[in-house]
């Protein structure tokens, strides 16, 4: 016998009758094998058990379904991991960026207090009312309206928002404003 599949196709199919092997080397005992079934087999047959697969005839459409399927993953891959990066990105820029008082040691509140009375409080609020009551009715002012750096943190203090938030400072024609505004409210 001098094909190679053909002695491991016979011991593949004599296997489960308990054959004599060594007969059937030597060419005794052969008119037992139907010819249908002595037929070599490939080396790729041989690894598969014997079984032969099919070979699948090429689908374009099968190929971009995974071609388009791999860009997805890439794609959603991709988008978390921008996403996650802008995250810690602005989580940085905002704690660089704010003032927490707590973790500064700065004192409750951060800004100087300056109250003034409430009757000078009034006094003021209703000096700035008759102000703009003159200004909307179309009657020019007698007086300015002046207003000192005291009387504007008075006003600032009365103010449970801004209140240790803001201080104006007024000096030879300039005013500034110093404000820490809470984020979280």
């Amino acid at each position: 016998c001098k094909a190679p599949g053909l002695v491991s196709t016979i011991i593949r199919i004599m296997k489960p009758m308990n054959t004599d092997y060594s007969k059937l080397e030597k060419g005794e005992d052969s008119h037992l094998l139907d010819e249908a079934l002595v037929k070599p087999l490939s080396d790729g047959d041989i690894m598969n058990g014997g079984m032969a697969k099919k070979a699948r005839a090429f689908s374009w459409f099968r190929c971009l379904c995974k071609t388009l399927l791999v860009l997805l993953l890439v794609l959603l891959v991709t988008t978390v991991v921008v996403a996650f990066g802008s995250y810690i990105w602005v989580r940085h820029q905002v704690k660089r960026f704010t003032v927490d008082g707590k973790e500064k040691n700065l004192p409750e509140p951060p800004l100087p207090v300056a109250p003034i009375p409430d009757a000078k409080l009034e006094v003021i609020k209703d000096e700035a009312k008759l102000f703009w009551d003159q200004l909307r009715a179309g009657v020019v002012p007698t007086e300015d309206l002046v207003i000192s750096e005291e009387d504007i943190n008075g006003l600032i203090a009365s103010s449970h928002y801004m209140r240790g938030h803001a201080i104006v400072h007024i000096s030879e024609g300039k005013w500034t404003a110093d404000l820490d505004l809470p984020m979280d409210k």
